[in-house]
């Protein structure tokens, strides 16, 4: 059964799959976290909301809203935020062009916004990026 959560794992996968560089460590279905990143570039996933159109008493519409941290560590600044937006652009490429993600449950996804961060730490300099991403989805009741 599909549910938003599923939706946000095969984001993950689609992810890994997809934008080089990104390996299963690199791409995180948590909270961002500056001070435990298990590598210098990191990507985070966190559903934020939903909201449901009945469809019939077995089916609703699903939009849901997630966050897709992007956040890199570990050198110059520069290059860091060149890097943050590159790989920005290339995820947002790579779901235009598949927004059913390579599976048959999401009916589309989209970046619909984004912010950037200079700093997202106290003491030192540790850039983000957070995209803002719709995802829709039939999901079935039992």
């Amino acid at each position: 059964m599909i549910d938003e959560f599923s939706v946000m794992e095969s984001l993950r996968s689609f992810i890994v799959k997809h934008l080089e560089g990104y390996t299963d460590k690199a791409v995180s279905i948590d909270l961002p976290d500056p001070s435990n990143m298990a590598s210098n570039r990191m990507i985070y996933l966190v559903h934020e909301s939903s909201e449901y159109e009945t469809l019939s008493t077995l089916e609703d519409q699903v939009l849901a809203q997630y966050t897709v941290t992007l956040m890199s560590k570990g050198s110059k600044y520069g290059t860091m935020v060149k890097a943050l937006y590159e790989t920005k652009e290339k995820l947002v490429s790579l779901l235009r062009s598949n927004q059913g993600l390579d599976d048959d449950a999401t009916d589309f996804i989209s970046v619909v916004g984004m912010e950037f961060y200079p700093s997202v730490v106290a003491t030192g300099v540790q850039p983000c990026i957070e995209l803002s991403v719709l995802a829709q989805f039939v999901k079935e009741h039992d």
